[in-house]
């Protein structure tokens, strides 16, 4: 019985995680086409492109942290 309720909240929190990570993509996706960097500035300006990316990734998980903690 006891292994059952472990198997379950494991299977629940997969799940959950699984969500969350679906919700980086989607805002990493927006951000970055909201704010122009596409696979062209990848291709002319790599440097750049990764500064943005990194940039993004950080307040999407900022975005994504503060949404967990104070939902």
């Amino acid at each position: 019985e006891r292994e059952a309720v472990k198997k379950e909240t494991d299977e629940a929190s997969l799940k959950r995680l699984a969500l969350i990570e679906e919700e980086i993509n989607k805002l990493e996706k927006e951000y970055a086409e909201r704010e122009g960097v596409t696979e062209q500035l990848k291709v002319e300006n790599p440097t750049e492109w990764v500064q943005k990316m990194n940039n993004i990734r950080n307040r999407v998980a900022e975005t994504v942290c503060a949404d967990l903690i104070f939902a």
